[in-house]
């Protein structure tokens, strides 16, 4: 497969970089009427870790799509799960999915996946799995300097904490060992698509119109 997905990504990238420039923050911990709209799009109690669920939510509006897509789940590590699996398969979508080391790939608009530490990042590299982690939209690949990329990212903070207060753009580094992976979420959508399914969004997303799914 060979498409362009850049008009949608960079949808993704416009509606959660206004949540950023807004300010979203938490009311109390992981909870606030924003941050439970993202939890329910996310599909995730009130209360729970939120990042994945912003993802979920930025995607949502970004596509204007009526649901959340099949992968999308509260866990990162999940969510790179579903992409290890469906992106590796025989279908042509391999080129939508990095490790590091194939950092000219990324594109703006994937997605990135930390674990908590560099080992359970490795294993969850290979085999997928899930535990604790983070998620986060990719802005710049290669900026402010070629071995970083700026991202939003949902539940974090100045800190860079993977539990945080609120909506904010960050700069990352691509020699972080915890680093798990990057993957295209719009290719990952139409992963799961038949093959008419897919031919018809492809060349949906090739005409003019306004933007379904």
């Amino acid at each position: 497969m060979n498409v362009d997905t850049s008009k949608e990504r960079n949808g993704i990238i416009y509606v959660a970089l206004a949540e950023a420039t807004a300010g979203v923050r938490e009311q109390g911990d992981n909870a606030g009427a924003r941050v439970e709209e993202y939890q329910r799009a996310g599909g995730v109690g009130k209360g729970a870790s939120w990042c994945a669920a912003f993802i979920t939510w930025a995607l949502v509006k970004g596509l204007d799509l009526p649901s959340r897509p099949a992968w999308c789940m509260g866990s990162a590590s999940g969510m790179w799960s579903n992409a290890l699996i469906k992106l590796t398969a025989a279908r042509g979508f391999s080129d939508y999915i990095a490790v590091p080391g194939q950092e000219n790939k990324i594109k703006p608009g994937w997605l990135w996946a930390r674990a908590q530490d560099a080992e359970t990042a490795a294993s969850t590299r290979r085999r997928g799995g899930y535990g604790k982690g983070h998620i986060g939209i990719v802005v710049t690949p290669r900026a402010p300097t070629p071995a970083e990329f700026m991202t939003v990212e949902g539940n974090t903070n100045a800190a860079g904490s993977r539990d945080g207060d609120g909506v904010y753009r960050k700069v990352q580094k691509f020699n972080d060992p915890r680093i798990i992976g990057y993957f295209d979420p719009v290719a990952l959508t139409m992963s799961y698509l038949d093959d008419a399914q897919l031919q018809a969004f492809i060349q949906h997303m090739n005409s003019d119109g306004s933007r379904t799914a």
